[in-house]
Formats: structure tokens, sequence, C-alpha cells
């Protein structure tokens, strides 16, 4: 059975809420990739201002559709 897993591509997907440094632990331990949607706040507007600024110089046509980016970069929280 185990064999049959480790074929497997795991990416954990969470929301903030669940944003638990055990959760990441267990998740680098299985060797599972994982995403954590955050909540908006200035700091992470101020972190994709130019990426933003390049998606509506790029898609200005699509401006007004809803559009998902993903975008790599370090955080960490205050609390």
């Amino acid at each position: 059975m185990i064999r049959k897993i480790e074929r497997y591509l795991f990416i954990l997907r969470s929301d903030s809420g669940f944003a638990k440094s055990g959760i990441y632990k267990i998740s680098e331990k299985n060797n599972i990739l994982y995403t954590t949607r955050l909540k908006a706040n200035a700091i992470l507007y101020d972190l994709v201002k130019l990426l933003v600024k390049k998606l509506i110089q790029k898609n200005y046509d699509y401006f007004y559709e809803k559009q998902v980016v993903y975008k790599r970069f370090n955080y960490k929280t205050v609390n």
C-alpha cells in the first residue's frame, strides 16, 4: 500500500485559520507540499504590489474578471 502512495504528489491547501506550525511540520516530514491562502493585509499588499502592477499591464482586458495567482515568498505573521 505505501509503495502505491509514493507514486502520487500530495499538496495540502489550507486557509490562514489552519496555518499552524504542526501541520507544516507533519507535511514536511511526509514530503507533502503545502500552500496557505492568507487573509489580505497591508504587509501582503506591499509584497505583491509589483506583481499586481505587472498583471494589470499584461492582462488589462481581463482586469475585472476574478483571477487567482500564486506567488512564492517568505512571510511570518506577527502573532
